[in-house]
């Protein structure tokens, strides 16, 4: 018996483990996810600590967005995004946010642009990379002129009505940039959203209002305001 015992012993021990016991669950969904994402949606995206601006390239068409809206690309765990969000919150821009880290077609976008890291704010034809608050006013008070300079222009007499200092107005359209001269190419001093109420403190020209908003005070194109009642 004894002798019967050794040799099953020995029999047993020389079989192949089961199959069961080289089961890898975490690698099969690890697979899985590879073969479900494009190869470019691997690629580390880092966050960017200083901000640069340059246009988008030549060769490459305005990304999708709607109503002339700006474009904030960002990734999950981007400190940076954050605070590109908050801001373009705080202000009352008009934005739609892309995850490149989430999204397949936002990740392409992001990678025809070229851009280095996130986030990336793209307005019209002009991308900030990284986060800047002076640079995202400005980029996209350029983009919401270049949209009002494209439409049906307001007549001479709605440009140049007159208005008497401590009219309330508010954008009729928005962001509106509030200038630091009244003239289109003026440097940003902020924007506001539309609804918020401004007031005109005068004087008027060149078809721009001084107004203020609250802290903030600067010139706003006329064509742009409607008054309150």
């Amino acid at each position: 018996m004894k002798v019967a015992a050794l040799i099953a012993t020995i029999s047993f021990a020389a079989l192949p483990a089961p199959t069961a016991l080289a089961f890898d669950p975490i690698g099969i969904i690890e697979r899985s996810l590879r073969n479900a994402l494009p190869s470019e949606m691997e690629r580390a995206v880092r966050s960017l600590a200083s901000a640069v601006v340059m246009q988008l390239p030549s060769d490459t068409s305005s990304p999708e967005a709607s109503n002339g809206d700006a474009i904030l690309y960002t990734r999950t765990g981007c400190g940076y995004c954050v605070q590109a969000v908050r801001h373009l919150q705080a202000t009352g821009a008009s934005y739609v946010e892309k995850n490149v880290q989430t999204n397949p077609i936002a990740n392409a976008e992001f990678r025809r642009i070229g851009a280095r890291g996130v986030p990336v704010l793209v307005a019209g034809d002009e991308v900030v990379e990284g986060f800047s608050a002076p640079l995202y006013d400005r980029a996209i008070a350029r983009m919401a002129q270049a949209l009002a300079d494209a439409e049906p222009s307001a007549s001479s007499h709605e440009s140049t009505r007159a208005y008497k200092v401590g009219d309330r107005l508010s954008p009729s359209r928005g962001p509106l940039a509030l200038l630091g001269i009244p003239n289109p190419e003026g440097v940003s001093l902020g924007t506001v959203a539309r609804g918020t109420a401004l007031t005109y403190i005068g004087p008027a020209r060149n078809g721009f209002l001084y107004v203020s908003a609250g802290q903030l005070e600067g010139w706003a194109d006329a064509r742009s305001l409607s008054p309150l009642p």
